[in-house]
């Protein structure tokens, strides 16, 4: 009889287990071969059964533990690098469990293959509730991201999906599992961050500045540090390689001062020590982008003529459909202003906190675009403009004139990618993302200062966004309600329908 859990591991399941050496494994544990790695006398995390075990060595052979015990003599040959972590905590490394496919496929053949090769399918399910939380269930996601109330996390859990809560640059809702403390087992959430941009990275960390608001906030270590490392592993499919402190798994290690302090001091990863007494011990590898990358705007330049609307656009009064930025600057709802009317044409009218934004398609060469207008931008004088389109191949310019708006969308046009912000023709501020028009080459502190320049600038123009970058580039994405932009008009999903600037 076929073993059904075989045949439904992933292709990438199997590949990480071809690089696990069993005999080696096998031999290092039982004494025969020595490890290339011990590590004595810590206080391991249990993530598999929630205790905190004293005095215990972790051996490690290649990438790949081989023995968790009380002791590790047994495995300690000449060439074995041998650490004392008797002051620590020792926790599995961290797990980010939730990212973007960025696509064009049917979606329920996407989604029957990827249950088919054994993949986790995550998904969207914002504001579903009941009968379309069901239906989106079915369908064979087993997760979501989308919770934003404590109600909206039991919803998700008693679908039997689990419930990722968000901690990040797009939201922050780690609060709304508090009221859960003692009244549900944690083992089907996880946390994660849905982005976090350089800046923050730098100063905070990543997941383990997460952890420590919750264990902050009253949660339970063991808790906090299981929704970051087994939770999402048994999730993902991979909690037979990863997810926790066991022989056969990664040698994935953070050491931590004690059990309420997430900052480790040492961190080894596939093996390697990498983070030693709190200083990193080896140089970062730098990212090659593919050539084919490089160049991904394949759009002409552009006038300030073509930027114009025609006043017989309008609808009745002289009103025109408009993309409304909410507060927080992420969920946009439609609605309608009148513009100003010069030779014709319908223009801005920054007084009002309307201006004009484009989308522009820059993959296939046509470059075919849409103009309407939009409100809560808040920019008073200049343009902006970027590749960054989550869930789009496009350019996405928003300005208070057609001169800096052409201006903007021209030059990333010529960096083949980036964001800029023009003010009566001056450039103001610049930010290079040639690699797909998504991805940036600069040094993480360079592309921070960036970011935090472009930030400043939008601030100074009048922008009352927090952070206006990621509002620009999440214009385009279906996965944020209400009214986006294509270049065929806003697309309002829940009508299903695209739609131009009049008709209202």
């Amino acid at each position: 009889m076929t073993d059904s859990k075989e045949v439904g591991r992933s292709s990438g399941h199997r590949d990480m287990e071809s690089c696990r050496d069993m005999r080696k494994l096998v031999d290092t544990a039982l004494g025969k071969q020595a490890a290339d790695l011990v590590i004595q006398n810590g206080t391991l995390m249990d993530v598999y059964t929630g205790r905190m075990l004293p005095n215990r060595s972790v051996a490690v052979t290649g990438e790949w533990i081989a023995y968790v015990g009380p002791d590790a003599k047994h495995t300690i040959g000449p060439e074995t690098r041998v650490i004392d972590a008797g002051p620590y905590v020792i926790c599995p490394g961290f797990i980010d469990a939730h990212t973007h496919l960025i696509n064009y496929f049917n979606i329920p053949e996407f989604l029957s293959e990827t249950r088919r090769h054994g993949r986790s399918v995550q998904g969207h399910a914002a504001g579903a509730f009941d009968q379309k939380l069901a239906a989106y269930a079915a369908t064979g996601v087993e997760s979501c991201h989308e919770a934003i109330s404590t109600r909206d996390v039991l919803n998700r859990l008693e679908m039997g999906l689990y419930a990722m809560i968000r901690e990040g640059d797009i939201r922050r809702d780690l609060e709304i599992i508090l009221p859960l403390k003692g009244e549900i087992d944690f083992r089907r959430l996880i946390l994660v961050t849905d982005g976090t941009n350089p800046g923050l990275l730098m100063q905070n960390g990543y997941l383990k500045d997460v952890v420590q608001k919750a264990i902050d906030l009253g949660i339970d270590p063991m808790d906090a540090i299981r929704m970051v490392s087994l939770n999402p592993a048994e999730h993902t499919g991979l909690d037979t390689l990863t997810g926790g402190i066991a022989p056969g798994r990664h040698a994935d290690l953070l050491f931590l001062p004690d059990l309420w302090t997430i900052d480790p001091q040492w961190v080894i990863s596939r093996g390697q020590v990498v983070v030693e007494n709190g200083k990193t011990v080896v140089s970062m590898p730098q990212a090659r982008y593919p050539e084919r990358l490089m160049n991904t705007v394949r759009a002409a330049a552009i006038s300030p003529a073509d930027l114009a609307v025609s006043e017989s656009l309008a609808g009745s009064e002289g009103m025109v459909r408009t993309l409304d930025i909410q507060p927080g600057g992420l969920v946009a709802r439609e609605g309608k202003a009148r513009p100003k009317v010069l030779s014709g044409g319908l223009t801005a009218d920054p007084d009002n906190d309307l201006l004009k934004i484009m989308f522009m398609e820059r993959i296939s060469g046509r470059a075919d675009r849409f103009i309407g207008f939009i409100r809560g931008w808040g920019q008073k004088r200049g343009a902006v403009a970027t590749t960054l389109c989550w869930d789009a191949g496009g350019i996405v310019g928003i300005g208070e004139n057609d001169q800096d708006l052409a201006s903007a969308v021209n030059r990333v046009i010529e960096m083949q990618g980036g964001s800029v912000v023009f003010v009566d023709g001056d450039l103001k501020a610049e930010i290079s993302l040639r690699a797909g028009g998504y991805v940036s080459e600069l040094a993480m502190p360079e592309l921070a200062d960036r970011l935090d320049g472009f930030q400043r600038t939008m601030t100074s123009l009048g922008s009352p966004l927090d952070f206006a970058h990621l509002s620009l580039s999440v214009l385009t994405t279906p996965a944020i309600p209400f009214i986006r932009m294509t270049e065929k008009g806003y697309h309002r999903f829940r009508e299903n329908d695209t739609v131009g600037i009049g008709g209202i």
